[in-house]
Formats: C-alpha cells, structure tokens, sequence
C-alpha cells in the first residue's frame, strides 16, 4: 500500500467529517445568542446548509476534472 492510496481513503472518508465541522462552526454562533430572532437562525442554517454543498459541488467538480 502507498503513501497515495492511504492519502485516498483518508480523503474520501474525511469529506463528511469536514462537512459537519462546518456546520458545527456556523450553528455555534447560535449558542451565543440564545434568544436570537427566528429569521437570524433560519439565515444560519441556510448559510450552513449552502456552505455544505457548495463544498460537495467543488469536490465532485475536482473529482471528475
């Protein structure tokens, strides 16, 4: 096994952990702010959710090329 297989499998099962990291970075903010208004949360879930799959999207894009 090479340095390049091992770097493959750790990347391709790193992607969701990353994915949750960046959800886990925006959703913190809300813990600041308990009592945030509801057009505040849903902006940062949206902001998340996007976030997320731009990333997915950038991948596949670099997987396929």
């Amino acid at each position: 096994m090479g340095f390049a297989d091992y770097l493959g499998r750790f990347w391709y099962s790193s992607e969701p952990m990353f994915g949750v990291i960046m959800v886990v970075c925006f959703t913190s903010v809300l813990r600041a702010f308990p009592d945030a208004p509801e057009k505040v949360v849903g902006t940062i879930l949206l902001s998340a959710l996007f976030c997320c799959i731009a990333w997915g999207l950038v991948d596949g894009i670099f997987y396929s090329w």
